[in-house]
């Protein structure tokens, strides 16, 4: 189910969708479980995963989930998405979120003292 998850990650360009997939992938690497959960749970899921997340990789999916917020709340603003005006994610912010999701691994170790100590 993992793989189908990250193959599905690699073709996505919605970027509320990325951020789900990744969530999701993120959760399977610090829990060894895979979740099955709604889009308006991936707030929940980030907060709980930023426990767990070095500060950097947890402020940037946080800035991530603020722009998909965003860019929600304009389409429901606009009704239909205008693509000229809708906000646009940065190239690089949406590829770094891309390849955390694909480079989860289980067990995965982010926090550096926890690291340390399994060495």
């Amino acid at each position: 189910h993992r793989q189908e998850l990250r193959v599905l990650l690699e073709n996505e360009n919605d970027s509320a969708t990325i951020l789900h997939l990744t969530t999701t992938l993120l959760f399977y690497a610090v829990h060894g479980l895979i979740i099955h959960a709604p889009g308006k749970a991936v707030p929940m899921l980030i907060k709980h995963l930023s426990k767990g997340l070095p500060s950097s990789i947890n402020r940037r999916l946080t800035d991530f989930q603020e722009f998909v917020i965003q860019q929600s709340s304009h389409r429901s603003k606009e009704g239909e998405m205008n693509e000229t005006t809708m906000p646009q994610p940065d190239t690089d912010t949406v590829n770094f979120i891309k390849k955390l999701g694909m480079d989860a691994k289980e067990n995965m170790i982010f926090d550096e003292e926890k690291r340390l100590q399994s060495q």
